[in-house]
């Protein structure tokens, strides 16, 4: 009997379960947590719904794909709002720039944002292949905005220093540009030399990928999307086993021949898929971790309901660039649907990024983060709190250095020359770090498998 069993029960994996109950005969889906998903969940409480942070789903672009993520067009008009942007807004120098995620250099100081400019304009672009956040930096904006604009960002967001990161942690944040001069003469460089790396439109509807978003209609959050991806790979005849992980891996002539569960249940392997980081696939098979484990952010969720509207009726996420202040990513759910309005709860979402040590300060970052909200103007200081709330996940969030992409293709590889049944997907698995890139690099993993 030809068999598959997938580690990791979040979106990745339940797309890779229903593409393999396509080709084995008896497919599991095991998950350590309680509930399939991952980030991708949602929760009630008080009559509000939550989402884990700010996950919008975008079309991928393959007609296939999307039909296995989605539903076919009808299904998809039926159960989607389609977004073409997401709304977004940014806080940084003490204002609002209301049009862009993009940090607006125009809040510095006179002094240094005229020194900056000047220093972008004349700045040489960095070398083909540089991946060294900080000289890539210097290279394509120059002193001024390098030390008055990224390095306290950067460090913000990930506790580090611009000379230890990989240039990478730019593209993952959308931080890869910033506003810096006016919309028409942005326009007008964006299609000379270097400008198009450094600066940015003034809008979130210039320069948007060409796919739109999409959300759950109703009054859903985005893990009614994740319940009905396992609600067909039920259908499918996968068999999902939460609660419990791979604990070893048994091998045989250079295969996986079997895994053992922490449950202690044994299950025959002819294929294994692993979804989650490789140095647990490693553990589990017994072999000597060469490199160094990543660092990891923590991320904090300070969920609130305010009795009264939002003074953001706009936007639907907002970011926060301040490095003095702790909010990071702040989901307005009222402004993402229709549906979400009409429920008449005002409820968000903001994420903190923090170290190991954030756990404890739960308490701490409600006091702050519903502060800043007041403070940055997004609720009015006399609209009463309903509810509110923490959540602490732990270790979210790899911190991205220069030598981390190297040491995950060095465990892949490793793994892979191994085991030569053993497939690997995530964002240990090679340069997908997005949720888009993520599926599509499973979809065709999954196609192109040989057994």
């Amino acid at each position: 009997m030809k068999t598959c069993v997938i580690a990791g029960g979040g979106i990745v994996g339940m797309l890779s379960a229903l593409l393999a109950a396509e080709r084995y005969e008896r497919v599991w889906l095991v998950e350590k947590a309680r509930a399939f998903g991952g980030l991708l969940g949602s929760f009630e409480r008080n009559g509000a719904i939550y989402d884990f942070g700010t996950h919008v789903p975008a079309r991928t672009g393959i007609v296939d794909l999307d039909r296995i993520l989605y539903g076919d067009p009808a299904t998809m008009a039926a159960h989607f709002h389609l977004l073409p942007y997401l709304r977004s807004e940014n806080f940084f120098g003490g204002r609002w720039n209301e049009s862009s995620p993009l940090i607006d250099a125009r809040t510095l100081p006179a002094a240094d944002y005229a020194r900056g400019v000047l220093e972008l304009l004349l700045a040489p672009g960095a070398q083909q292949g540089e991946t060294n956040l900080r000289r890539y930096l210097l290279a394509t904006f120059g002193d001024t905005f390098t030390a008055k604009i990224y390095a306290p960002v950067v460090n913000k967001l990930l506790g580090a220093d611009l000379e230890t990161l990989h240039r990478e942690v730019l593209r993952i944040f959308g931080l890869q540009r910033v506003i810096a001069l006016s919309a028409e003469l942005t326009r007008n460089l964006k299609s000379i030399g270097n400008f198009d790396n450094s600066l940015g439109f003034h809008s979130y509807t210039e320069g948007s990928p060409p796919l739109p978003y999409q959300y759950p209609k109703g009054n859903n959050g985005i893990g009614w999307w994740a319940e009905e991806m396992l609600e067909r790979v039920r259908r499918k005849g996968v068999i999902l086993v939460g609660e419990d992980e791979v604990r070893s891996i048994r091998e045989k002539d250079g295969a996986v021949d079997s895994v053992t569960l922490g449950s202690g249940t044994e299950l025959p392997c002819s294929r294994l898929v692993w979804t989650i980081p490789p140095a647990l696939a490693m553990r589990a098979a017994g072999m000597e971790l060469r490199s160094k484990p990543p660092q990891f952010r923590t991320h904090t969720l300070c969920h609130f309901q305010f009795r009264d509207p939002l003074l953001k009726t706009f936007p639907q996420y907002l970011l926060c660039w301040a490095p003095e202040l702790l909010s990071y990513r702040i989901t307005l759910y009222p402004n993402i649907s229709p549906d979400r309005a009409a429920s008449g709860r005002v409820n968000l979402t903001v994420e903190v990024l923090g170290d190991s040590g954030a756990g404890l300060r739960t308490a701490e970052f409600e006091r702050r983060v519903r502060d800043e909200l007041v403070e940055m103007r997004i609720v009015a200081p006399d609209n009463p709190v309903v509810d509110q709330f923490s959540q602490y996940l732990g270790n979210s969030f790899p911190v991205f250095t220069e030598a981390l992409p190297e040491a995950a293709r060095a465990q892949a590889d490793q793994l892979m020359g191994r085991l030569r049944n053993l497939t690997l997907f995530g964002r240990g698995a090679g340069p997908a770090f997005f949720i888009n890139d993520l599926l599509i690099q499973a979809y065709n993993g999954m196609r192109d498998l040989h057994d």
